[in-house]
């Protein structure tokens, strides 16, 4: 199992990219020490003890998008750490000889699913002083966000794990062909920077907002302000998209779209939510509004087409008369005079 980890490993840094613009990146990185995960892993077994760590690193990032294409890097180097020690509150921490890092490739992933972070660039994996490891991750992306797990063994014994998470607010992904503008008044506010979607009404549209983040962002749509649902016959709303049926006239309005997560950020001392909004205006043509103007050019072409008939049965009236007449027989007529009588009185 660990050679195939090993091989796994060799793409655990590699997920996906931000763009350049970024000169600073939130990340937040927090351990929770937790007990021991009981036959996780059947290779290793169930430790006796816990790994404790904590690091905290808190970077603004100047925007919320990114383009996939454009990576972005940390501006500051990111480390995580984890040690053993028996009790959550021992300030002693166990001796060891031997650390193996691992990332989840969600939350919903299996202990034997996460992906061994192997000791090469841009990682690298120390032990100092036999009672800390450190995993750094250098000038990391934004796809080092997400859920990390050491384990600890002395001697071939297995004997603390525990789990890290890097936590980041949501940033929006920019399609391809599409310009996402930051709004002035607040750097985690965006809107699609174009002409209003235009559709016709009864037509389709949809609107897709792609975050990326951890904890996992949550999606939500507002329009004009008010909060919509899918219901599968006007709003379908999936994974990240919106898609409105049978466009009405009423849905000339402004969508947003917000993705929201919330963390424990130490600079806040507590939970903290964070928001990042896109708007869409969408703009509709409205099919009714040209009915009068097609029923004028349809009644306008039916009396052109009447008149035109009328016109061409006219002029052939008159040429079949004309043909008739010039066709009839000539007959000749003559008439003879009658001798005139005189009449004569006596």
């Amino acid at each position: 199992m660990s050679r195939r980890l090993s091989q796994i490993g060799n793409d655990c840094m590699v997920i996906t990219y931000m763009m350049d613009i970024f000169s600073r990146m939130l990340l937040l990185i927090y351990f929770t020490q937790l007990s021991c995960i009981v036959g996780a892993v059947e290779d290793f077994g169930k430790p006796p003890y816990l790994a404790a760590g904590f690091a905290n690193i808190e970077i603004e990032p100047p925007c919320a998008k990114f383009i996939s294409s454009d990576p972005l890097y940390a501006t500051k180097p990111v480390t995580l750490w984890c040690a053993p020690k028996e009790f959550k509150g021992d300030t002693e921490y166990l001796p060891f000889d031997r650390v193996r890092w691992s990332k989840y490739p969600s939350d919903n992933s299996s202990v034997v699913e996460a992906v061994e972070v192997t000791d090469e660039y841009p990682s690298k994996i120390s032990i100092l002083n036999s009672h800390n490891a450190t995993l750094e991750l250098g000038y990391a992306r934004a796809s080092a966000v997400g859920k990390y797990r050491c384990d600890l063994w002395n001697e071939d014994e297995y004997i603390a794990t525990g789990n890290l998470f890097v936590n980041m607010r949501p940033v929006i992904e920019q399609e391809v062909g599409k310009m996402l503008r930051i709004n002035s008044d607040d750097k985690f506010s965006l809107t699609a920077d174009e002409d209003p979607e235009a559709a016709m009404e009864d037509s389709t549209v949809n609107f897709t907002c792609s975050a990326i983040g951890y904890p996992e962002p949550i999606i939500r749509w507002e329009k004009n302000n008010k909060s919509i649902e899918s219901d599968g016959k006007h709003f379908n709303i999936t994974e990240n998209t919106l898609t409105i049926l049978r466009v009405a006239s009423d849905d000339a309005a402004t969508f947003k779209c917000i993705a929201t997560n919330t963390f424990f950020s130490p600079s806040h001392q507590g939970n903290v939510t964070f928001d990042t909004t896109v708007s869409f205006t969408l703009k509709v043509d409205s099919q009714r509004t040209l009915l009068p103007f097609i029923c004028i050019v349809i009644i306008v072409i039916i009396l052109i087409i009447l008149i035109a008939l009328a016109e061409r049965r006219r002029k052939g009236g008159s040429e079949i008369t004309r043909r008739t007449q010039e066709n009839r027989p000539k007959t000749l007529v003559t008439t003879k005079k009658q001798p005139s009588e005189s009449a004569v009185f006596v």
